[in-house]
């Protein structure tokens, strides 16, 4: 599933409280199963919305791991080549 802000308010609104986590690609598994260096970070959901400036870095992320080199979906993608630019 690709990552865009429409993505992540649809989980919150399924979530209704709580935290969407933002997870690496590179994962096979749920977010149940996901290991927490696989996981970018998150958001906070309140009342099913995302809460603007919530966004949480996950201090445990790494960059490489057994599931191999992070791989970011298409969205995160374009803003880092927007940023690098």
């Amino acid at each position: 599933m690709g990552l865009n802000w429409t993505t992540l308010q649809s989980q919150a609104r399924e979530i209704g409280e709580g935290l969407v986590y933002v997870v690496d690609r590179r994962t096979p598994a749920s977010i149940d199963e996901t290991s927490t260096e696989d996981i970018f970070g998150s958001f906070r959901a309140d009342h099913g919305k995302l809460l603007e400036g919530s966004y949480d870095r996950n201090e445990e992320y790494r960059l490489l791991t057994a599931n191999g080199f992070f791989q970011l979906h298409s969205d995160l993608r374009e803003r880092l080549l927007e940023q690098v630019r």
